[in-house]
């Protein structure tokens, strides 16, 4: 059983229910928090046609297509992911549209391309699922070419807050949930981690996603493994959390707030 990480996302095919894992990722690509996000990563990028660009963590492939777009029609767009769930849903979605796109299995930590071969790379909430986010970045930035940009994203899970006025439960529940990916904080670490495998001209752009349905939180978030690890470890029983909960779905208001980062560099 994988518990690791919202739903499993973590090792998507080893999880309980890789269905509503799809689910969940397409519900958080609609957030509008996410569709900015992802149109500023595409901006960095600056791809054009001809170009061959990666996307790492490919997950649906909807990205991927869209830099697919980008590029046409003598360019090329690739997407790798471990899941063969994922890869599976990209292949149906688009094989049928016509791009120049190609979903392939693979590792983020070993990716089998060749040095400097793309011109252009993005990874976005992937780097909090690996154990060792920097090896990532280091082969990310290892197969695009000079004067490429990496563009990666991430959110800082240690900075989330969840408030809905139940302080007994509020605190330690954002314990729990910013504690699930294997590296929760990977997004205050991306300037850091972009520059130090050599690239340059880093540009930061934070900000915020907001959570406030909690139909949509359930989609991503296993509230029973909650309930047993608070209770496991003495910070709220279960009866509390489930007074709390009776009133959150009985329409008690609350707010998810958790900080993001985009960070893009170039390769010199």
């Amino acid at each position: 059983m994988v518990t690791r990480g919202p739903l499993g996302f973590s090792e998507v095919d080893k999880s309980e229910e890789p269905a509503r894992c799809v689910e969940g990722m397409d519900r958080m690509a609609a957030r509008p928090a996410i569709l900015e996000s992802r149109r500023r990563m595409r901006e960095l990028l600056g791809a054009k046609p001809g170009d061959r660009m990666l996307d790492v963590g490919c997950g649906t492939g909807e990205e991927t297509a869209e830099l697919a777009k980008l590029v046409s029609p003598d360019g090329s767009a690739v997407g790798v992911d471990l899941s063969g769930t994922m890869l599976a849903q990209a292949r149906q979605r688009f094989a049928s549209k016509g791009l120049p796109v190609d979903f392939r299995a693979g590792d983020a930590n070993q990716l089998e391309f060749p040095d400097n071969f793309f011109d252009g790379c993005r990874a976005e909430r992937v780097l909090q699922h690996l154990d060792d986010p920097a090896r990532a970045v280091a082969e990310m930035a290892r197969v695009i070419r000079p004067g490429a940009w990496l563009v990666v994203s991430a959110p800082d899970w240690l900075a989330a807050t969840f408030e809905s006025g139940h302080p007994e439960f509020d605190q330690p529940f954002t314990r729990f949930f910013s504690s699930l990916d294997k590296s929760s904080s990977v997004g205050r670490q991306l300037f850091r981690l972009l520059l130090q495998c050599g690239l340059s001209d880093a540009v930061v752009h934070p900000f915020f996603s907001i959570l406030t349905d909690l139909a949509e939180l359930e989609t991503w978030m296993r509230f029973t493994n909650a309930r047993e690890k608070m209770d496991r470890q003495g910070t709220l029983a279960k009866e509390g959390f489930d007074q709390v909960m009776m009133r959150l779905r009985s329409g008690d208001p609350f707010l998810l707030s958790t900080p993001r980062y985009i960070v893009g560099a170039r390769k010199p």
